[in-house]
């Protein structure tokens, strides 16, 4: 787990925050820190900050909310991890979607609902190694387009 942390150095800023979710045709669903979806590996085991509202509403006995498409600009972070699956790929044609700051910058990560879902030790593990690499991959074609 130290050896994904350390990837991250310098490549995530202070301020930077991380929201996990799926989206749904009228609502999103955004997760906290342990109830699968990659939320153990992403905020406990990357140690990465999720937006105030993630963290004050779901960071506890609360892990998981449904939120409107109004008002989810309000729950999602800097970088946005999305599961995805067959029944929720509607979301990319939606305006409110296409207005989020993570959508605008590049920094939605898609993620693969058979393989975020568990959160067994060597599952968060694997998601941790694998999210940083997707973080330094993201960084490095980043800084080449400029």
């Amino acid at each position: 787990m130290q050896a994904a942390r350390d990837k991250l150095k310098g490549i995530i800023q202070p301020g930077d925050t991380f929201t996990v979710m799926e989206a749904f045709a009228k609502e999103y669903y955004v997760y906290g820190d342990n109830f699968g979806r990659g939320g153990q590996a992403i905020y406990r085991g990357l140690g990465l900050t999720p937006p105030p509202l993630v963290q004050n509403e779901l960071m506890g006995e609360t892990q998981w909310k449904s939120v409107s498409k109004e008002v989810i600009n309000k729950y999602a972070g800097s970088y946005i991890f999305l599961t995805v699956s067959r029944e929720n790929t509607g979301y990319t044609g939606d305006s409110i979607w296409k207005s989020l700051s993570a959508v605008r910058n590049g920094r939605v990560f898609e993620l693969q609902e058979d393989r975020y879902w568990y959160f067994d030790p060597i599952a968060i593990v694997g998601q941790a190694e694998e999210l940083a690499d997707l973080l330094v991959q993201r960084n490095k074609d980043h800084v080449s387009q400029k």
